[in-house]
C-alpha cells in the first residue's frame, strides 16, 4: 500500500513506514473511516443511559399517579369524617340531638345522620390536592 496519500494530513504512505496498513503513519487515522463515513441514516438511534432511566421513571410515576389520586382521595375524606366526628362531640351544627333520657340522670343521646356523615367525608375532599402533591412528593423522594 505504498503511495497512498492520507486524505486528512495528506502524507504520502513510504514503503518502511510502521504503521498498519490500514493506518496513516503521520496521524494515525484509519483511512475507511476518512474515505466512507457512516451517514447519520445508518447510525441506529438509540438513547442514551439516562434518557433510557428518564423515560423508565415517567412511566412508574403515571403509573403510580392513580393510585396515589385514589389513595389521597381516601385519606382526605377520612380526615372529614374526623373532623366531623371531633365536632360531633362537641355541641355544633352538624349534631342531631334526639332527646334527653333520664334514666340515670341526664344524658344526651345523639346520632349521627348518614346525610351528615356523607357530606362530611365529601367535605374532606377538599384536603384531596395537598395531600395528593405531598404523597407524590414522598414517593418521588423514596424513589432519588
Amino acid at each position: 500500500m505504498a503511495g497512498k496519500v492520507c486524505p486528512k494530513c495528506g502524507h504520502e504512505r513510504r514503503p518502511g513506514d510502521y504503521a498498519p496498513e490500514s493506518e496513516c503513519p503521520r496521524c494515525g487515522i484509519v483511512y475507511a473511516k476518512v474515505e466512507n463515513p457512516r451517514s447519520s441514516e445508518e447510525i441506529p438511534a438509540t438513547p442514551s443511559l439516562t434518557e433510557q432511566l428518564v423515560r423508565r421513571k415517567e412511566k412508574e410515576m403515571e403509573e403510580s399517579r392513580a393510585g396515589d389520586l385514589v389513595l389521597s382521595c381516601v385519606t382526605a375524606a377520612f380526615i372529614g369524617v374526623f373532623f366531623y366526628l371531633a365536632i360531633w362531640r362537641f355541641p355544633a351544627p352538624f349534631v342531631t340531638f334526639s332527646e334527653v333520657n333520664e334514666t340515670y340522670g341526664e344524658f344526651i343521646e345523639s346520632y349521627v345522620s348518614p346525610r351528615n356523615f356523607f357530606l362530611a367525608a365529601l367535605s374532606g375532599l377538599l384536603f384531596a390536592p395537598a395531600i395528593y402533591k405531598y404523597i407524590r412528593n414522598k414517593r418521588s423522594s423514596w424513589r432519588n
